[in-house]
């Protein structure tokens, strides 16, 4: 029988993380007592978790793409969720400061904004055309940067969160 052979979702090891970790910023996360096997069971991605994917996502050129087509193990990928709060351009600027080649810039624009455009100084520029992206990292506006072994790195709402991350990363 193969009863015995089965194991239950626990095993499988999706639910590790490294929330709580000394090398994980989290700025909306309450400190809480963390389980390093039960990632996002309350429903909310933080900082240590592992980074979901999000289909759906629109080019300028109208070419649909994913989260997992754009990471990658060789460099660190900052999600921009662009809001009125958050100055886009400074982000993009201070990235330019870090290893060429060692991260990418991702501006993830909301389902019903204008469609992306070329000239951006951005890696990608993309319409979350289904809304599953930010409805999956926490429907807000922000950073979330993804480390190269696809892990929540930071949940950071602006340019002051994003050099404390990369001032652990880049010594």
């Amino acid at each position: 029988s193969s009863e015995g052979w089965r194991r239950g979702p626990e095993l499988y090891q999706f639910g590790v993380n490294y929330r709580g970790s000394p090398i994980v910023i989290d700025e909306e996360g309450t400190p809480e007592s963390v389980d390093p096997y039960r990632s996002g069971e309350g429903g909310a991605l933080r900082a240590g978790d592992r980074a979901p994917d999000a289909p759906g996502l629109v080019s300028s050129q109208g070419e649909k793409t994913c989260l997992f087509d754009i990471f990658r193990t060789s460099y660190h990928t900052v999600l921009i969720f662009p809001g009125t709060d958050l100055e886009v351009n400074g982000i993009l600027d201070l990235l330019k400061a870090y290893p060429a080649g060692a991260v990418k810039s991702v501006v993830i624009l909301q389902q019903n904004a204008a469609p992306a455009v070329d000239g951006s100084p951005a890696d990608f520029v993309l319409t979350d055309g289904e809304g599953y992206a930010r409805k999956h990292y926490n429907d807000r506006d922000g950073i979330v940067i993804v480390r190269p072994d696809g892990i929540i790195g930071a949940l950071v709402g602006g340019v002051d969160g994003l050099k404390r991350y990369f001032k652990g990363i880049f010594l």
